[in-house]
């Protein structure tokens, strides 16, 4: 008659724990990251944002008041619909750097699958959209199709927040995202098409998404990831 063996049962982790200290192993902590309600809420009467005229309707309460330079993006699901902003940087009121890998970890942490910037100049009147602004959104949305996401549009505010540009229009009246040729979305939604640019901003845009990567995996090399706003390597100027 054949004998019938025992199963072995499978070491527990306190055994598999023991054994890798007896070969020399060592403990490191488990890690997770959350998202955090920074304590304030913004009120939204839209539940989808389909052109730059709402998105900067729905971001204008971000830059009331404001005397310093903020970047903020508000984050949107599959359908459009905001799901929450968050402040990505801060500056003076004349300059500021934009934690783009901040931005991005972010944005997987909401799981936003569409996303739209905004940021002031608190200290230019009359309002105009540098070509840095230009340069920036461009890098900024190249890197986005990389991570998955669609960067919509960048809003442009002036001190007083009812006037504002579209960087994907570039005029005060922007009624869509897009410009020219466009790529459906769904649902009526079109991706923006960034206005035609010089030879010399496609040139320096291409250069700011490889002066991005770069900064990227100096960050991941030394394992500097923190869970917050600043500036490091892998930031932008943005004028």
């Amino acid at each position: 008659m054949e004998e019938i063996k025992a199963k072995k049962k499978p070491p527990t982790a306190k055994q598999l724990e023991t054994d890798a200290k007896r070969r020399g192993g060592y403990l490191i902590p488990l890690l997770e990251t959350r998202v955090v309600q920074a304590g304030k809420e913004l009120l939204v009467n839209k539940t989808k944002v389909g052109n730059a005229q709402e998105a900067a309707e729905v971001m204008k309460p971000l830059f009331a008041g404001l005397s310093q330079r903020c970047y903020y993006a508000l984050w949107l699901d599959a359908y459009f619909k905001p799901i929450g902003a968050s402040l990505i940087a801060a500056g003076s009121k004349t300059d500021m750097s934009v934690d783009e890998p901040y931005l991005f970890r972010t944005a997987m942490q909401v799981q936003a699958v569409h996303f739209v910037v905004g940021h002031n100049h608190a200290d230019q009147e009359p309002l105009e959209v540098s070509q840095a602004d230009r340069v920036h959104a461009l890098a900024l949305r190249h890197t986005a199709r990389m991570h998955g996401l669609t960067m919509l549009d960048s809003i442009v505010y002036a001190r007083d927040p009812d006037l504002w540009l579209s960087v994907a229009k570039s005029t005060n009246d922007a009624e869509t995202f897009s410009v020219g040729e466009s790529v459906q979305l769904g649902d009526g939604i079109t991706a923006v098409k960034m206005p035609e640019m010089e030879e010399d901003e496609i040139k320096a845009a291409m250069q700011e998404v490889d002066r991005f990567m770069s900064g990227l995996i100096d960050r991941i090399k030394a394992g500097a990831f923190k869970m917050g706003p600043g500036n490091a390597p892998g930031s932008s100027n943005v004028h």
